[in-house]
């Protein structure tokens, strides 16, 4: 969890570690990635995996952002 060092803060939101070392994320993201790699179409797939990455990009953004104003 996020302290309240500022410096220690920042360090943590750019490298993003908060999120790639979260066993829950990481299970979820594979799960994710283990039905996605059921679909068969290929363009279905690509697009349903485009979108989730879009998604998660623009979360990843606004906690960063939450961060930052604590």
């Amino acid at each position: 969890m996020i302290g309240f060092n500022k410096e220690e803060n920042k360090q943590k939101i750019y490298s993003r570690d908060w999120k790639e070392k979260n066993d829950e994320y990481l299970q979820a993201l594979q799960k994710f990635f283990d039905i996605t790699d059921n679909i068969e179409d290929e363009n279905l797939k690509m697009d349903v995996l485009y979108k989730m990455l879009k998604c998660d990009e623009i979360l990843t953004k606004l906690a960063e952002k939450a961060f930052k104003v604590q």
